[in-house]
Protein backbone atom coordinates (compact mmCIF):
# COMPACT_ATOMS: atom_id res chain seq x y z
CA UNK A 1 0.00 0.00 0.00
CA UNK A 2 2.79 2.60 0.93
CA UNK A 3 4.54 1.00 -2.23
CA UNK A 4 1.70 2.52 -4.06
CA UNK A 5 0.94 5.70 -2.91
CA UNK A 6 5.03 6.68 -3.66
CA UNK A 7 4.01 5.78 -6.81
CA UNK A 8 1.14 8.30 -7.29
CA UNK A 9 3.23 10.89 -5.36
CA UNK A 10 5.90 10.27 -7.91
CA UNK A 11 3.47 10.73 -11.02
CA UNK A 12 1.89 13.89 -9.66
CA UNK A 13 4.94 15.36 -9.47
CA UNK A 14 6.10 14.88 -13.07
CA UNK A 15 2.92 15.71 -14.43
CA UNK A 16 3.40 18.98 -12.55
CA UNK A 17 6.91 19.76 -13.57
CA UNK A 18 5.88 18.54 -17.28
CA UNK A 19 2.67 21.40 -17.31
CA UNK A 20 5.04 23.84 -15.76
CA UNK A 21 7.59 22.98 -18.68
CA UNK A 22 5.14 23.53 -21.55
CA UNK A 23 3.58 26.34 -20.01
CA UNK A 24 7.23 28.08 -19.39
CA UNK A 25 7.88 26.97 -23.33
CA UNK A 26 4.65 28.28 -24.36
CA UNK A 27 5.05 31.82 -23.14
CA UNK A 28 8.90 32.26 -24.56
CA UNK A 29 7.01 31.74 -27.86
CA UNK A 30 4.55 34.23 -26.91
CA UNK A 31 6.80 36.76 -26.17
CA UNK A 32 8.88 36.52 -29.38
CA UNK A 33 5.61 36.85 -31.04
CA UNK A 34 5.07 40.39 -29.27
CA UNK A 35 8.48 41.42 -29.72
CA UNK A 36 8.99 45.27 -30.33
CA UNK A 37 9.71 46.45 -33.98
CA UNK A 38 13.02 47.65 -34.88
CA UNK A 39 13.45 51.20 -34.24
CA UNK A 40 14.31 53.61 -37.18
CA UNK A 41 16.56 57.10 -36.54
CA UNK A 42 14.51 60.34 -36.89
CA UNK A 43 15.56 63.26 -39.59
CA UNK A 44 14.13 66.40 -39.82
CA UNK A 45 14.02 67.38 -43.48
CA UNK A 46 14.03 70.84 -44.99
CA UNK A 47 13.32 71.90 -48.55
CA UNK A 48 16.06 73.58 -51.06
CA UNK A 49 15.70 76.71 -53.04
CA UNK A 50 17.63 78.92 -55.23
CA UNK A 51 18.19 82.45 -54.20
CA UNK A 52 20.96 85.09 -55.86
CA UNK A 53 24.22 85.88 -53.99
CA UNK A 54 27.19 87.51 -54.04
CA UNK A 55 30.48 86.44 -53.73
CA UNK A 56 32.18 87.91 -50.76
CA UNK A 57 36.41 87.95 -50.13
CA UNK A 58 38.10 87.92 -46.68
CA UNK A 59 41.14 89.66 -46.51
CA UNK A 60 43.84 91.65 -44.01
CA UNK A 61 46.01 94.65 -44.29
CA UNK A 62 48.21 97.02 -42.86
CA UNK A 63 47.15 100.96 -43.46
CA UNK A 64 49.38 102.75 -45.27
CA UNK A 65 49.52 106.32 -46.29
CA UNK A 66 49.77 107.34 -49.75
CA UNK A 67 53.08 108.54 -49.55
CA UNK A 68 55.96 109.28 -47.12
CA UNK A 69 58.21 111.84 -48.24
CA UNK A 70 61.94 112.38 -46.89
CA UNK A 71 62.51 115.90 -47.07
CA UNK A 72 66.45 116.50 -47.23
CA UNK A 73 68.84 119.58 -48.15
CA UNK A 74 70.42 119.96 -51.65
CA UNK A 75 72.81 122.71 -49.97
CA UNK A 76 74.64 122.45 -46.78
CA UNK A 77 74.59 125.27 -44.66
CA UNK A 78 73.44 126.81 -41.51
CA UNK A 79 69.77 126.42 -40.33
CA UNK A 80 68.53 130.20 -39.71
CA UNK A 81 65.02 129.30 -39.66
CA UNK A 82 62.09 127.14 -39.24
CA UNK A 83 58.14 127.80 -39.65
CA UNK A 84 56.46 128.36 -36.27
CA UNK A 85 55.29 125.62 -34.61
CA UNK A 86 57.32 122.95 -36.87
CA UNK A 87 56.91 119.51 -34.58
CA UNK A 88 55.40 116.05 -34.66
CA UNK A 89 51.87 115.80 -36.24
CA UNK A 90 51.95 119.64 -37.37
CA UNK A 91 49.67 120.20 -40.81
CA UNK A 92 51.43 121.69 -43.65
CA UNK A 93 50.60 122.92 -46.98
CA UNK A 94 52.59 122.25 -50.58
CA UNK A 95 54.88 125.10 -51.00
CA UNK A 96 55.38 126.01 -47.48
CA UNK A 97 58.38 127.36 -46.45
CA UNK A 98 59.80 124.68 -43.52
CA UNK A 99 63.67 125.43 -43.11
CA UNK A 100 65.87 128.03 -44.21
CA UNK A 101 69.43 128.12 -44.56
CA UNK A 102 72.22 130.73 -44.43
CA UNK A 103 71.61 132.13 -48.08
CA UNK A 104 74.56 134.92 -47.37
CA UNK A 105 76.99 132.88 -49.78
CA UNK A 106 74.17 131.62 -52.60
CA UNK A 107 73.10 135.41 -53.32
CA UNK A 108 77.10 136.24 -53.52
CA UNK A 109 77.30 133.51 -56.28
CA UNK A 110 74.10 135.10 -58.19
CA UNK A 111 75.67 138.55 -57.92
CA UNK A 112 79.01 137.65 -59.41
CA UNK A 113 77.66 135.34 -62.16
CA UNK A 114 74.98 138.41 -63.24
CA UNK A 115 78.60 140.13 -63.58
CA UNK A 116 80.16 137.44 -65.43
CA UNK A 117 77.11 137.65 -67.62
CA UNK A 118 77.28 141.75 -68.28
CA UNK A 119 80.72 141.10 -69.08
CA UNK A 120 80.05 138.83 -71.69
CA UNK A 121 77.54 140.29 -73.21
CA UNK A 122 79.85 143.64 -73.11
CA UNK A 123 82.72 141.58 -75.05
CA UNK A 124 79.90 139.92 -77.34
CA UNK A 125 79.05 143.77 -78.63
CA UNK A 126 82.51 144.98 -78.74
CA UNK A 127 83.30 141.80 -80.90
CA UNK A 128 80.66 142.79 -83.02
CA UNK A 129 81.57 145.91 -83.83
CA UNK A 130 85.34 144.59 -84.35
CA UNK A 131 83.93 142.14 -87.12
CA UNK A 132 82.18 145.39 -88.89
CA UNK A 133 85.46 147.08 -89.11
CA UNK A 134 86.86 144.21 -90.42
CA UNK A 135 84.70 143.35 -93.24
CA UNK A 136 84.60 146.93 -93.92
CA UNK A 137 88.31 147.38 -93.87
CA UNK A 138 88.75 143.91 -96.28
CA UNK A 139 85.99 145.51 -98.63
CA UNK A 140 88.05 149.10 -98.71
CA UNK A 141 91.29 146.52 -100.25
CA UNK A 142 89.66 145.38 -103.28
CA UNK A 143 91.42 142.28 -102.77
CA UNK A 144 89.96 139.47 -105.42
CA UNK A 145 89.09 136.21 -103.72
CA UNK A 146 86.87 135.39 -100.53
CA UNK A 147 88.19 136.68 -96.94
CA UNK A 148 89.16 134.04 -94.33
CA UNK A 149 86.74 133.69 -91.23
CA UNK A 150 89.73 135.01 -88.90
CA UNK A 151 90.36 137.59 -91.35
CA UNK A 152 86.65 138.84 -90.56
CA UNK A 153 86.80 137.84 -86.59
CA UNK A 154 84.06 135.17 -86.73
CA UNK A 155 85.85 132.73 -84.77
CA UNK A 156 86.55 135.57 -82.06
CA UNK A 157 82.27 136.59 -82.42
CA UNK A 158 81.32 132.77 -82.03
CA UNK A 159 83.46 132.38 -78.62
CA UNK A 160 82.10 136.19 -77.24
CA UNK A 161 78.59 134.53 -77.93
CA UNK A 162 79.22 130.68 -76.13
CA UNK A 163 80.69 133.06 -73.05
CA UNK A 164 77.21 134.75 -73.00
CA UNK A 165 75.45 131.17 -72.77
CA UNK A 166 77.70 129.89 -70.29
CA UNK A 167 77.27 132.97 -67.73
CA UNK A 168 73.77 132.36 -68.23
CA UNK A 169 73.43 128.75 -67.18
CA UNK A 170 75.96 129.98 -64.38
CA UNK A 171 73.35 132.46 -63.25
CA UNK A 172 70.73 130.14 -63.55
CA UNK A 173 72.78 127.48 -61.13
CA UNK A 174 73.41 130.03 -58.70
CA UNK A 175 69.87 131.15 -59.28
CA UNK A 176 68.69 127.66 -58.12
CA UNK A 177 71.31 127.23 -55.30
CA UNK A 178 69.61 130.26 -53.82
CA UNK A 179 65.87 128.80 -53.82
CA UNK A 180 67.78 125.69 -52.29
CA UNK A 181 68.36 127.36 -49.45
CA UNK A 182 64.59 127.31 -48.90
CA UNK A 183 63.36 124.29 -48.29
CA UNK A 184 59.45 123.80 -48.92
CA UNK A 185 57.28 121.06 -48.69
CA UNK A 186 56.56 118.61 -51.50
CA UNK A 187 52.66 118.33 -50.75
CA UNK A 188 49.78 118.34 -48.24
CA UNK A 189 50.57 116.49 -45.20
CA UNK A 190 51.50 116.30 -42.00
CA UNK A 191 54.82 116.28 -40.18
CA UNK A 192 55.94 112.64 -39.05
CA UNK A 193 59.46 113.27 -37.31
CA UNK A 194 62.19 116.42 -37.90
CA UNK A 195 65.74 115.89 -37.01
CA UNK A 196 67.37 119.69 -36.92
CA UNK A 197 67.17 122.85 -34.83
CA UNK A 198 67.73 126.34 -35.53
CA UNK A 199 71.60 127.20 -35.61
CA UNK A 200 72.39 123.54 -36.43
CA UNK A 201 75.09 123.16 -39.61
CA UNK A 202 73.27 120.43 -42.14
CA UNK A 203 75.36 118.79 -45.38
CA UNK A 204 73.96 118.28 -48.43
CA UNK A 205 71.65 115.54 -48.53
CA UNK A 206 71.08 114.92 -44.90
CA UNK A 207 67.37 114.46 -44.01
CA UNK A 208 65.30 117.12 -42.46
CA UNK A 209 62.16 115.71 -41.83
CA UNK A 210 59.96 113.13 -43.26
CA UNK A 211 56.11 114.42 -44.00
CA UNK A 212 53.22 112.09 -44.00
CA UNK A 213 50.88 112.43 -46.98
CA UNK A 214 47.18 111.94 -45.12
CA UNK A 215 45.05 112.95 -48.46
CA UNK A 216 44.48 109.15 -48.84
CA UNK A 217 45.30 105.81 -47.13
CA UNK A 218 46.50 102.87 -48.92
CA UNK A 219 45.58 98.66 -47.66
CA UNK A 220 47.76 96.24 -49.39
CA UNK A 221 45.47 93.24 -49.20
CA UNK A 222 45.97 89.56 -50.37
CA UNK A 223 44.45 87.11 -52.19
CA UNK A 224 44.31 83.85 -53.69
CA UNK A 225 44.03 83.15 -57.81
CA UNK A 226 41.48 81.10 -57.20
CA UNK A 227 39.86 84.25 -55.21
CA UNK A 228 40.83 86.09 -58.18
CA UNK A 229 39.27 84.52 -60.63
CA UNK A 230 35.88 85.81 -58.78
CA UNK A 231 36.56 89.41 -59.04
CA UNK A 232 35.35 91.64 -61.87
CA UNK A 233 38.92 92.44 -64.36
CA UNK A 234 41.02 94.27 -62.83
CA UNK A 235 40.39 96.67 -65.92
CA UNK A 236 37.34 97.86 -65.06
CA UNK A 237 38.11 99.00 -61.97
CA UNK A 238 39.60 102.21 -62.68
CA UNK A 239 35.93 103.15 -64.10
CA UNK A 240 34.18 101.46 -61.15
CA UNK A 241 36.47 100.53 -58.15
CA UNK A 242 35.72 97.30 -56.93
CA UNK A 243 34.07 97.78 -53.17
CA UNK A 244 35.55 96.72 -50.00
CA UNK A 245 34.48 96.99 -46.79
CA UNK A 246 37.25 97.22 -43.53
CA UNK A 247 36.50 96.94 -39.81
CA UNK A 248 38.94 95.67 -36.48
CA UNK A 249 37.17 92.27 -36.81
CA UNK A 250 36.45 90.30 -39.43
CA UNK A 251 32.28 91.19 -39.60
CA UNK A 252 32.70 94.35 -38.36
CA UNK A 253 32.11 97.33 -41.41
CA UNK A 254 33.56 100.69 -40.06
CA UNK A 255 35.31 102.09 -43.22
CA UNK A 256 34.19 102.18 -47.23
CA UNK A 257 37.41 101.46 -49.58
CA UNK A 258 37.49 100.88 -52.93
CA UNK A 259 39.73 98.39 -54.93
CA UNK A 260 41.76 100.49 -57.31
CA UNK A 261 45.20 98.45 -58.25
CA UNK A 262 46.01 94.77 -58.66
CA UNK A 263 49.62 94.68 -58.82
CA UNK A 264 51.86 92.88 -61.60
CA UNK A 265 54.13 90.90 -59.24
CA UNK A 266 52.95 88.63 -56.12
CA UNK A 267 53.84 88.70 -52.99
CA UNK A 268 57.38 86.84 -52.72
CA UNK A 269 56.76 85.27 -48.89
CA UNK A 270 53.05 84.44 -49.75
CA UNK A 271 52.73 83.74 -53.31
CA UNK A 272 49.67 85.47 -53.26
CA UNK A 273 48.22 88.29 -55.63
CA UNK A 274 48.33 91.95 -53.82
CA UNK A 275 45.06 94.11 -54.40
CA UNK A 276 46.16 97.65 -53.44
CA UNK A 277 42.75 99.21 -51.50
CA UNK A 278 42.19 103.27 -50.92
CA UNK A 279 40.44 105.35 -48.65
CA UNK A 280 40.20 108.46 -48.91
CA UNK A 281 40.74 111.00 -46.07
CA UNK A 282 41.47 109.06 -43.69
CA UNK A 283 41.82 110.92 -40.58
CA UNK A 284 38.44 113.05 -41.07
CA UNK A 285 36.65 109.20 -40.82
CA UNK A 286 34.45 108.19 -37.97
CA UNK A 287 36.31 106.89 -36.40
CA UNK A 288 39.10 108.27 -37.71
CA UNK A 289 41.30 105.55 -39.64
CA UNK A 290 44.91 105.49 -38.15
CA UNK A 291 48.17 104.93 -39.92
CA UNK A 292 49.53 101.38 -38.96
CA UNK A 293 46.28 100.19 -38.41
CA UNK A 294 45.25 96.51 -38.57
CA UNK A 295 42.26 95.67 -40.52
CA UNK A 296 40.29 92.89 -41.97
CA UNK A 297 38.59 93.62 -45.32
CA UNK A 298 35.87 91.86 -47.10
CA UNK A 299 36.16 92.11 -50.96
CA UNK A 300 32.80 92.17 -53.23
CA UNK A 301 32.98 89.74 -56.36
CA UNK A 302 30.56 88.72 -58.77
CA UNK A 303 26.71 87.95 -58.19
CA UNK A 304 25.61 84.72 -58.88
CA UNK A 305 22.08 84.01 -59.93
CA UNK A 306 20.27 80.90 -58.83
CA UNK A 307 22.19 79.06 -56.36
CA UNK A 308 21.66 76.36 -53.67
CA UNK A 309 23.42 77.33 -50.64
CA UNK A 310 24.14 74.43 -48.49
CA UNK A 311 24.90 74.40 -44.63
CA UNK A 312 28.48 73.11 -44.79
CA UNK A 313 27.35 71.08 -41.36
CA UNK A 314 24.89 68.61 -43.18
CA UNK A 315 27.65 67.82 -46.03
CA UNK A 316 29.50 64.05 -44.80
CA UNK A 317 33.29 64.59 -45.57
CA UNK A 318 33.07 62.92 -49.00
CA UNK A 319 31.00 66.07 -50.22
CA UNK A 320 27.61 64.14 -50.42
CA UNK A 321 24.07 65.34 -48.65
CA UNK A 322 20.86 62.80 -48.08
CA UNK A 323 16.91 63.23 -49.28
CA UNK A 324 14.75 60.81 -48.47
CA UNK A 325 12.55 59.57 -51.37
CA UNK A 326 8.91 58.10 -51.03
CA UNK A 327 9.74 55.08 -49.01
CA UNK A 328 11.65 57.05 -46.16
CA UNK A 329 15.13 55.87 -47.86
CA UNK A 330 18.18 58.00 -47.86
CA UNK A 331 19.23 59.07 -51.04
CA UNK A 332 23.12 60.28 -51.37
CA UNK A 333 24.11 63.64 -54.01
CA UNK A 334 27.61 64.29 -54.15
CA UNK A 335 28.06 68.45 -54.61
CA UNK A 336 30.00 69.95 -56.86
CA UNK A 337 30.49 73.60 -55.05
CA UNK A 338 31.37 76.52 -57.77
CA UNK A 339 32.07 78.70 -54.20
CA UNK A 340 32.45 78.25 -50.48
CA UNK A 341 31.58 81.05 -48.22
CA UNK A 342 30.21 81.60 -44.60
CA UNK A 343 29.76 78.09 -43.76
CA UNK A 344 27.71 77.39 -46.97
CA UNK A 345 28.62 75.09 -49.98
CA UNK A 346 27.55 77.01 -53.54
CA UNK A 347 25.79 74.30 -55.63
CA UNK A 348 24.74 75.39 -58.85
CA UNK A 349 23.85 71.94 -60.90
CA UNK A 350 22.95 68.62 -59.41
CA UNK A 351 20.03 69.57 -57.36
CA UNK A 352 16.26 70.98 -57.72
CA UNK A 353 13.88 72.99 -56.25
CA UNK A 354 12.05 72.10 -53.72
CA UNK A 355 14.18 68.47 -52.74
CA UNK A 356 13.77 67.75 -48.89
CA UNK A 357 17.16 67.00 -47.97
CA UNK A 358 18.01 65.42 -44.62
CA UNK A 359 19.80 68.14 -41.92
CA UNK A 360 19.85 65.50 -39.41
CA UNK A 361 23.68 64.45 -38.62
CA UNK A 362 23.68 60.25 -38.89
CA UNK A 363 27.28 59.61 -38.67
CA UNK A 364 26.78 55.70 -39.98
CA UNK A 365 24.35 57.29 -43.02
CA UNK A 366 24.32 55.29 -46.40
CA UNK A 367 22.42 55.00 -49.59
CA UNK A 368 19.05 53.27 -48.83
CA UNK A 369 18.49 53.75 -45.16
CA UNK A 370 15.39 53.85 -44.16
CA UNK A 371 14.25 56.65 -41.61
CA UNK A 372 11.59 58.11 -40.13
CA UNK A 373 11.26 61.88 -40.99
CA UNK A 374 9.92 65.30 -39.16
CA UNK A 375 8.80 67.93 -42.36
CA UNK A 376 7.98 71.36 -42.67
CA UNK A 377 11.68 72.38 -41.36
CA UNK A 378 14.04 74.80 -43.06
CA UNK A 379 17.48 75.46 -43.26
CA UNK A 380 19.41 77.98 -41.22
CA UNK A 381 18.31 81.54 -42.09
CA UNK A 382 22.15 82.75 -42.40
CA UNK A 383 23.01 83.12 -46.15
CA UNK A 384 26.05 84.80 -47.20
CA UNK A 385 25.12 88.22 -48.79
CA UNK A 386 21.19 87.47 -48.88
CA UNK A 387 18.42 87.72 -46.89
CA UNK A 388 16.63 85.40 -47.90
CA UNK A 389 16.74 81.78 -46.79
CA UNK A 390 17.60 78.76 -48.64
Amino acid sequence: MKTLIRLIIAVIILAVFSFGAMKIASLEKDVKRRSKPKSLPVVELAPLKKVDLQIRIPSQGVVLPRRVSSISSLMGGRVVHMTEGLQEGFPVKKGQVLFRLNDLEAKLRVAESKEALANSQLLKDQEEERQQQAKARWLALEIEGKASRLALREPQLEKAKAAIESAKARLRKAEDDLRETQILAPHDGIIQQYYVEVEEVVSPGQRLAELVDISSAKIHLQISDEQLQQLRAPTTWGRTPLTIQLGLEQDQKMWDARGILLLPSLDTNTRRWVIMAEVENPLNQKPPLAMNQFVTANLFGKKITGVFAIPEELVNEEGVIFSVDETQRLVPHLLKPIWKQDGFWWVKDGLSPGLMICRTSLPFATQGLQVRTLKNNRLPEKAPASKESL
